[in-house]
């Protein structure tokens, strides 16, 4: 183990200074008068590299050539198109400031080259591309007309460029939806460049599909054996294909414009048909579906002449059981929540059963219990003021029957005995 660190810490101090140190890359030493030269500089730079501070020499003299300095990252490319003279060229980078072996460093760089006694058949700038969106480049003939060979991507094109003249060509980044470091190919019968090209995309948005109805849901009442029209309204948020349904119980009675309609941004409408040569009531849901978003919006139908009751309506379009659609019959004191589909069993519901709302409702048995507690008193109350105001009425009775039998009775009389006598 020991053995095996040692050896990666050998590799790091061996190779570490290496990478980091500057790496000037000049593609040759020597170039054809007016051909474009490219520079690509690499390094751990803490300071940028400034036009200003680089230089043309030839015979210890500068020599003013227009160059442009362009930055990816840690490298840097410098181009510039040569004059149309044979010479010796140093190109010197002064006051180079940059990291090597985890040491700052300043020094000026000098790369030798010359220009041959040939004369480049085209120049090209810019020798570097980095960009967000389209570009183009500018191709220069030199003396003589030339015929160029343009390929970028999967793309070629053919450039004819009359002598001394310029001519651009433009390029399409569209179909590049990644950021890429690529290469734009350039040739003529004598002359080959090979550019890079860098093209920086953010990453594209994911595409919202998004549509939504403006009914929350369809109650059409209509007689059977005609045919019967309504226009849905729906909002898209975009330009999309959106794919248009019914649910099974439905297919019998319905007929849409079409599987698949071409929505764009806005509000658009499509006319829904419907005919049904019998009376009955049928639900079910018209469904829009595009990409992995679904919607859809309930549907309910009533087929009916004026004089038939709604309870005596049977149930149509219905073939199967609602366990068989995987769906559930609510309750009375339920509702459904979701897509309601017709079964030989009812509304089916394909969605959740849960409880009505009952709202004030909950109040009446408190109401009835109150009423009731109040009834009884008010009973009992007058139970007990009757026996009491009889009670009363036996006693006054009573009382005169006793009054009257006293004033009206007979009196009772002294007896006197003794005789009689003459006085």
């Amino acid at each position: 183990m020991r053995s095996n660190l040692l050896l990666i810490a050998m590799l790091v101090v061996v190779f570490v200074p290496q990478v980091i140190a500057l790496d000037a890359n000049l593609s040759k030493s020597l170039y054809a008068q007016g051909e474009t030269l490219l520079l690509r500089l690499e390094g751990n730079f803490l300071s940028p590299i400034k036009e200003s501070e680089i230089l043309f020499v030839s015979n210890r003299q500068e020599i003013p050539i227009p160059l442009s300095v362009s930055k990816l990252q840690d490298i840097y490319y410098i181009f510039a198109v040569l004059p149309l003279v044979e010479r010796n060229y140093s190109l010197v980078l002064k006051n180079l400031h940059y990291l090597e072996a985890r040491k700052e460093k300043r020094q000026d760089l000098e790369i030798n080259f010359s220009t041959s006694g040939n004369v480049s058949e085209f120049s090209v700038t810019p020798a570097f591309i980095s960009t967000t969106d389209d570009f183009s480049l500018t191709l220069q003939s030199n003396l003589v007309p030339v015929v160029v060979s343009v390929k970028f991507l999967d793309k070629a094109v053919v450039v004819n460029i009359p002598a001394d003249e310029k001519k651009e060509v433009k390029f399409s980044t569209s179909e590049i939806n990644k950021t890429v470091l690529t290469y734009i190919l350039l040739a003529s019968q004598k002359q080959a460049y090979s550019l890079p090209v860098y093209i920086k995309k953010s990453p594209a948005p994911p595409e919202v599909k998004f549509i939504s109805f403006r009914q929350e849901a369809l109650n059409l009442t209509f007689a059977p054996g005609a045919d019967f029209e309504t226009t849905i309204f729906f909002i898209s948020t975009g330009d999309f294909d959106i794919q248009f349904g019914v649910t099974d119980s439905l297919k019998n009675l319905t007929t849409l414009p079409a599987d698949k309609l071409k929505a764009s941004a806005g509000e658009q409408s499509f006319v829904l048909r419907v005919r049904s040569d019998k009376e009955g009531i049928s639900t079910g849901s018209i469904t829009a579906k595009s990409g992995n978003n679904t919607l859809s919006i309930p549907v309910y139908l009533t087929i009916k002449n004026n004089n038939t009751p709604l309870e005596n309506l049977p149930v149509i379009s219905a073939s199967k059981r609602c366990v068989e659609l995987n769906g559930k019959v609510c309750k009375a004191e339920e509702k459904c929540e979701g897509n309601i589909e017709s079964s030989t069993d009812g509304n089916c519901c394909m969605g959740k059963c849960v409880a009505k709302a009952t709202g004030g409702s909950s109040k009446w048995p408190w109401i009835l219990l109150i009423i009731l507690i109040i009834a009884g008193i008010g009973f009992f109350a007058y139970k007990k003021y009757k026996k009491a105001h009889s009670s009363s009425s036996e006693e006054i009775i009573k009382n005169k029957r006793e009054d009257y039998e006293s004033r009206f009775a007979p009196k009772k009389t002294s007896e006197t005995s003794g005789s009689l006598s003459r006085t």
